[in-house]
């Protein structure tokens, strides 16, 4: 929702999900490599959804991704079609749906361009999930989905392009993978800490996949393969260690 205003004093309530909170917190991070957008929404404003899908979309990094924690409904859905990989659980579901308006008024003639309008802004909802797909479901099937408000299961939004992977976060040794690291962290210091958190990630990935590189370089003898595992494991844990002291330091 885009911001608001506090009747009784009139003061500004800043949205934490406003267009233009999204886009200053994009500035902020700068140049990244990945950038890491985690769901948890019933949905809201088509038009701010639709702002931030674009903010996203346009935003300079290699890679996008985003994460269904729980749920994604309505507008919700069309902000992951702007990223490059779409992550859900087993239990995580997707709801689609026609736009619609809650409130309206005038004539007739007033509200057959209003229906006209719910139409346009349907289109540009499924431009984006048709986009995302890559042919993975047909314009006919999404729009059966969407006339009937439809709710998918993980299993249903790969089948239909609308997810791109269904798995777990990797866990350490401690119980906490990388990303549940990083939503600690912002939960503690806010989003003005995404840069440096997925910087973190960024370089925990990196070193993994150096690790793994040499550990095919060496063969596959099970000695080189136990080395490089216990690397692996270290690396993770010491980077997952400066992550969590990061945290510790933004309380």
């Amino acid at each position: 929702q885009n911001d608001g205003y506090d009747w009784w004093n009139g003061e500004k309530i800043v949205s934490e999900t406003s267009e233009a909170f999204i886009r200053d917190r994009l500035a902020e991070m700068g140049a990244v490599e990945e950038l890491d957008i985690h769901i948890s929404s019933s949905g809201g404003s088509v038009k701010v959804g639709l702002g931030i899908y674009s903010q996203i979309k346009s935003f300079g990094c290699p890679r996008k991704v985003a994460y269904i924690d729980g749920m994604a409904a309505s507008i919700a859905t069309v902000i992951a079609m702007a990223a490059d990989e779409i992550v859900m659980q087993n239990a995580g579901l997707m709801m689609i749906h026609d736009a619609w308006i809650e409130y309206t008024s005038g004539n007739a003639k007033e509200l057959r361009k209003e229906a006209d309008d719910l139409d346009v802004i349907t289109s540009a909802s499924k431009t984006a999930y048709l986009e995302h797909s890559k042919g993975k479901i047909t314009e006919e099937q999404l729009t059966a989905f969407m006339d009937a408000e439809s709710w998918l299961t993980a299993a249903q939004c790969l089948e239909y392009g609308l997810c791109d992977r269904i798995g777990e976060a990797e866990e350490d040794e401690e119980g906490g993978g990388p990303m549940q690291a990083a939503r600690i962290a912002c939960m503690m210091g806010g989003v003005e800490q995404a840069g440096k958190i997925m910087a973190e990630i960024s370089m925990l990935k990196k070193r993994i996949e150096a690790l793994e590189q040499s550990g095919d370089d060496r063969g596959t003898s099970a000695a080189s393969e136990n080395e490089a595992r216990e690397k692996k494991k270290r690396t993770r844990s010491a980077v997952m260690a400066a992550m969590r002291g990061m945290a510790d330091g933004i309380k």
